[in-house]
């Protein structure tokens, strides 16, 4: 097995919001942690949600993961960003935003 990163998104809420929203905020956090490089580094990110989440907005994972899913596509994207908890507030949104960023063939639209 490769290396693995764990990201814990509960490190991006904003005080008194568990809340993820917001293209402009979703790019300022892949940039603070340094998504760029470290998905290059890593075989394996781990994207953990926690139950304290109320939403995830696509306009955020457009933000956070559009320059990801342009880089690798559908199924390298998936098999390179796993995601765990708050599924049931999460899974139809990251799979809809996925769709529709490779349907424009822009991370930006």
């Amino acid at each position: 097995m490769g290396k693995e990163l764990t990201i814990q998104m509960n490190q991006f809420y904003r005080p008194d919001s568990r809340v993820l929203a917001g293209r402009d905020y979703g790019l300022q956090c892949r940039q603070k942690i340094n998504l760029n490089n470290k998905e290059d580094e890593y075989e394996t990110v781990i994207i953990k949600f926690d139950n304290e989440l109320l939403s995830l907005n696509s306009s955020f994972f457009k933000g956070f993961f559009g320059s990801s899913v342009g880089k690798y596509g559908k199924d390298k994207f998936y098999k390179k960003f796993l995601f765990s908890g708050a599924e049931e507030l999460t899974s139809s949104v990251i799979e809809t935003t996925v769709n529709q960023i490779l349907r424009k063939g822009s991370s930006l639209s």
